[in-house]
């Protein structure tokens, strides 16, 4: 692209983006042997797919088939373009992108001013809060719930203003139009399309997404106890879904993988509180609403995770609907239960004491058919066959749902046991479910792409070699790679060199992710052949498929042409061949 300056700026923010810290800022990675590995950040899966290697600084995830650079990852993972994640990883070098080329990068996408737009109405909304006069019943507030001004500001507290305009003059001030705003979901149209703010009156908390920029907020009324609702959330944006978006997941996920677990509660205010005890691997969903990719994106970096709802109908009720979509996603589940009418933010303002009883409580959380085999005890009189019954379907939806039969065994006496049941009836009724032993959740897997294997060695041994390449540009026939996709992918190594920094930058994406797929998965080939010696093989076979393939041309020309001169032709070019081959 563009002017050498553009290019060398290029290649300075890919040498300042080390492609294991870059991703690892996004998946755990695990070492293995000399790469390392982690669960596809695409896909759902329960064994690593994703491999990234330190030394050609490639990643590959064998699941999607995505792959290539450190700029392919940022490109794919965050749906930008180039462009667009050349400007991320600048700015996490700390590179500002020279102005002489700022207009040949372009503007920044919509994508890119949203994020923009998010971080700087928050910086504005905590100014209002600690320095503005209008801010002191906000900090009354926070005073009221015990929340220091050391927490607020680690989590980048703001107030907005009780003012029916207060964004949209700001934003005009800052050059944001209305219909931006709108979109930003930061000013509503009211009647006659007359916009006025969203959020007003309200204490702020940032939402972030799991890389740690600010996609929306969440806004605690502060003021009237009759203001409804008493939290108002962003709406759905170009940038922030509720449904995959987990409070809490940029600061908590280098704590949840270094532990293998995490801590699920829900709403803003539990988050804070239990960060604020020192429990740094909690997330929070929005109210109940848990989602299989929230499922999936605390699957990437745990095996286990702890359920901490609120001690109420509605929380229990949500805890037990989150219980299949993270089973499904492959987590041990088990879910903490805290005394009626407490919730994580209520119960630790209890100081040390609660703080240690917190603690003790998730330790001994019980796995979740435990929790739910109290609770089928709880909700039925056992002692009448009416109460069995009731109990034993409920619990069978749940033990049909393991899909180990060996695992499911062990647990079903036990529960025939708590529940006054024999085995057998058990059993008929997980029968009855209809789902028994069936997996969930997990993607159906695409047939593998049939490839040449000549040519697919020949890429590897180019890649892989780099002083093969002089040899292959003066002694391969150019007609041996005619009628072959990877054919055409030898051409362009031939043409570009087989180092990614120039190859991966005129390759398809499907051609970068077969390329990384090679680099980190070596076809079976005997390692003990030097070189020298697999080129001058691999070179004959392909000049041998090449004159095979040739000659049956050549024997159709002759039986269809006759005695024309083209077939007289076809045919000495026949002889020829076939005297090669000999």
């Amino acid at each position: 692209m563009g002017t050498p300056a553009f290019r060398e700026f290029v290649e300075a923010i890919r040498a300042a983006s080390d492609i294991v810290e870059v991703i690892g800022n996004y998946v755990p990675l695990k070492r293995a042997g000399s790469k390392y590995k982690a669960l596809s950040p695409f896909n759902s899966e329960r064994t690593p797919s994703f491999f990234v290697d330190p030394q050609k600084q490639v990643f590959k995830c064998f699941s999607s088939g995505y792959g290539g650079s450190v700029f392919d990852f940022v490109m794919q993972y965050e749906r930008l373009d180039f462009l667009g994640a050349l400007r991320l990883l600048a700015e996490r070098a700390r590179m500002e992108m020279p102005a002489s080329f700022r207009k040949e990068a372009g503007a920044p996408s919509a994508r890119e001013r949203l994020f923009s737009l998010h971080q700087a109405v928050a910086d504005w909304w905590r100014e209002l809060l600690w320095k503005a006069p209008e801010g002191e019943l906000c900090r009354r507030y926070l005073e009221s719930r015990a929340i220091a001004r050391e927490i607020a500001e680690t989590f980048g507290m703001g107030y907005a203003p009780n003012r029916w305009d207060g964004v949209l003059r700001w934003g005009a001030a800052h050059g944001y139009s209305v219909e931006f705003l709108v979109e930003a979901g930061l000013v509503v149209l009211g009647e006659k399309a007359r916009p006025y703010d969203r959020f007003r009156d309200r204490l702020i908390i940032p939402i972030a997404d799991e890389a740690g920029r600010i996609v929306g907020f969440s806004g605690r009324s502060v003021g009237s106890e009759e203001a409804a609702p008493k939290y108002l959330n962003s709406p759905e944006t170009p940038i922030f879904s509720k449904g995959r978006i987990l409070l809490g997941m940029d600061r908590a996920k280098r704590a949840i993988a270094q532990e293998g677990r995490g801590i699920l509660c829900e709403g803003p205010m539990d988050l804070i509180r239990c960060h604020a005890a020192g429990f740094g691997n909690v997330v929070a969903v929005q109210g109940t609403a848990l989602t299989e990719h929230h499922a999936r994106l605390l699957r990437r970096f745990a095996e286990e995770v702890i359920v901490c709802f609120d001690a109420d109908r509605a929380g229990e009720s949500a805890a037990v609907r989150g219980l299949a979509i993270l089973t499904e996603a492959g987590l041990d589940v088990r879910v903490a239960s805290l005394p009626a009418g407490e919730d994580p933010d209520s119960f630790l303002r209890g100081g040390e004491a609660a703080i240690a009883s917190f603690r003790e409580t998730l330790q001994r959380a019980p796995a979740y058919l435990s929790h739910l085999l109290d609770q089928a005890a709880r909700q039925n009189d056992l002692t009448h066959p009416r109460g069995r019954s009731q109990a034993v379907q409920s619990m069978a939806v749940w033990l049909a749902k393991i899909p180990d039969p060996i695992g499911r065994e062990a647990v079903v006496l036990d529960v025939a046991v708590r529940l006054g049941v024999s085995r057998s009836s058990l059993e008929e009724a997980i029968r009855r479910t209809g789902t028994t032993g069936k997996e969930h959740g997990m993607p159906s897997s695409a047939p593998p792409v049939q490839r040449n294997a000549v040519l697919t060695e020949l890429i590897w041994l180019l890649c892989e070699v780099p002083a093969i390449l002089e040899r292959a540009r003066a002694e391969l026939d150019l007609r041996w790679l005619e009628e072959s996709e990877e054919g055409g992918l030898v051409r362009k190594i031939l043409v570009s060199g087989s180092d990614p920094e120039t190859l991966f930058p005129i390759l398809s994406e499907e051609e970068r992710g077969y390329v990384t797929g090679l680099l980190l998965r070596p076809p079976p080939v005997d390692l003990s052949i030097v070189p020298e010696e697999r080129w001058v093989t691999l070179c004959r076979r392909l000049e041998v498929f090449w004159k095979q393939k040739r000659m049956r041309l050549l024997e159709e020309r002759v039986r269809a042409g006759g005695v024309t001169l083209e077939a007289q032709a076809a045919l000495r070019e026949l002889v020829d061949l076939r005297k090669s081959l000999d």
